[in-house]
């Protein structure tokens, strides 16, 4: 993916999550990435909480886990996706094979 395509993407994602935010929908959006990282490996990532990064070409974003939100809703009865947040990584945007908002 070149970098005009992801900040559209990413300009589209912001759109989306505030209109999300004025209808009241609860529901968190983020960017789902089939990404390969540097050393050729391929995976796939729901990232949310985007942010600009120090290195040229890249992005910062939190890694979410459904099975991670999943269970600590029916262990406390309250989503919270603070809470199913994996990890905080660097990402290259030439490493992303494709991207999608969900």
């Amino acid at each position: 993916m070149d970098i005009n395509e992801f900040y559209q993407l990413k300009r589209k994602l912001d759109e989306d999550i505030l209109n999300c935010f004025e209808c009241g929908d609860p529901n968190s959006l983020g960017l789902v990435l089939d990404y390969k990282n540097n050393q050729w490996e391929r995976k796939q990532f729901r990232v949310i909480n985007i942010t600009s990064s120090p290195y040229n070409g890249c992005f910062e974003a939190d890694c979410f886990s459904d099975y991670q939100f999943e269970r600590f809703e029916v262990y406390t009865g309250y989503p919270d996706e603070d809470m199913a947040i994996t990890s905080h990584r660097t990402f290259k945007i030439a490493n992303i094979i494709s991207a999608k908002i969900g």
